[in-house]
């Protein structure tokens, strides 16, 4: 995605330190609603001791007029390792996630049949992930396609 804006929460591994850290998210379409989901995931990730390939419902969607209503915690695949992991200066490990918006039934796939048949299926279906407008994966998808 090469005309994205990225959002990464900044200071959020600071109030966990044991276990460090911040979120991103990216769209091609800026605005304050990912400053506003970034902070409530920060704060909530610190009280809730979120992590990676979590689930989280968000109670509305995730900008108007989407049917993604949740956000799924993952690693920052496309970027690679070096976006993964950033060592601080006192060499503590933080570790930025990326905020990835899905659909009812995306959750439900992830729940039955688990957090690697959600990824294989955005993979297989060449899914744009960061998109909140885009179709959701098809409910009745298992774990075998």
């Amino acid at each position: 995605m090469s005309n994205a804006t990225a959002y990464v929460s900044r200071g959020a591994w600071a109030a966990r330190p044991e276990a460090p850290l911040e979120f991103l998210t990216l769209t091609s379409e800026p605005g304050e609603r990912y400053v506003e989901l970034l902070t409530m995931l920060a704060w909530y990730g610190i009280q809730e001791r979120l992590g990676i390939r979590h689930i989280l419902p968000i109670g509305e969607p995730f900008v108007p007029g989407s049917e993604c209503t949740y956000e799924y915690l993952s690693l920052p695949y496309t970027f690679g390792p070096e976006l993964e992991v950033l060592v601080l200066p006192d060499q503590t490990e933080l570790h930025i996630l990326w905020v990835m918006p899905i659909t009812a039934s995306e959750r439900e796939l992830a729940l039955r049949d688990g957090p690697d048949a959600l990824e294989d299926a955005f993979e297989d279906e060449a899914v744009e992930y960061w998109n909140p407008y885009r179709r959701s994966l098809r409910a009745s998808r298992s774990a075998t396609g």
